[in-house]
């Protein structure tokens, strides 16, 4: 009778145990990112596609999450890996039917072990431009190279607000003579983009380039570039602070 009853405390412990079990989950271990690769504003054509790539050229594995936003704001596509050291990924998206503006963000679980890049892609899947990422910060003030157009091409200008709140900004494209030819005094909704295009009017080639403007490092991204007959970007710069 006493072996029965140290059976049943025996069952009635591993029952308990049992269900104790299936209620604890293990949780799973936060990944912290330690650096941001900040990738200016990109525009596609209907259509048309790009690509987000990312190189570990570290000796040791790293977690990368990427991330391409729309001009609203919104995520439209990411992606979550752990990179092993030497190797390349990249996040592709395709646009819809009317052009639009994306940027990108990459979030890396170690600094100073990967190089980035947005590429615009053209529709023979070439790298036709691309832009190149601002890490961890942005300069209060950022001036871009001048840009040739020929008489009648047109450029465009974007500003991404990178910050988790509202952003005000000043922001102005300037020719070879130095005059404005076009001045916003604009605030940007968080992970918003702003674009603005622009046509060489005159009957000679002319250089432009563009001065943007924040009360605080760490607001915007810009970037400035000239488009084909049909829209699509065949070269894009940035601010000459990345150099």
């Amino acid at each position: 009778m006493k072996d029965v009853m140290l059976n049943r405390k025996f069952v009635a412990l591993l029952a308990l145990g049992a269900i104790l079990s299936l209620g604890f989950v293990p949780q799973a271990r936060a990944v912290t990112f330690v650096e941001v690769h900040y990738l200016p504003a990109v525009q596609l054509v209907g259509g048309q596609s790009a690509q987000v790539s990312v190189s570990n050229f570290s000796d040791a594995t790293v977690s990368v999450t990427i991330n391409i936003t729309n001009a609203a704001g919104t995520i439209v596509a990411t992606k979550n890996i752990t990179l092993n050291f030497g190797k390349t990924t990249a996040l592709s998206m395709t646009n819809g039917d009317t052009t639009a503006a994306y940027s990108a963000e990459v979030e890396v679980s170690a600094a100073n072990s990967v190089a980035s890049d947005f590429e615009v892609l053209s529709s023979n899947g070439q790298v036709a431009a691309l832009t190149l990422p601002y890490i961890n910060t942005t300069p209060a003030v950022q001036n871009t190279p001048a840009v040739r157009l020929t008489p009648g091409q047109s450029g465009l200008a974007s500003v991404t607000n990178i910050t988790a709140e509202a952003d005000s900004f000043n922001f102005v494209v300037i020719d070879n003579a130095g005059t404005s030819i076009l001045s916003e005094s604009e605030t940007l909704s968080p992970g918003q983009t702003m674009t603005w295009s622009f046509t060489n009017t005159g009957t000679a080639d002319n250089g432009y380039r563009a001065v943007v403007t924040t009360q605080a490092e760490t607001s915007v991204t810009c970037s400035l570039v000239t488009l084909n007959a049909e829209g699509r970007v065949v070269a894009e710069i940035q601010p000459i602070e990345l150099l």
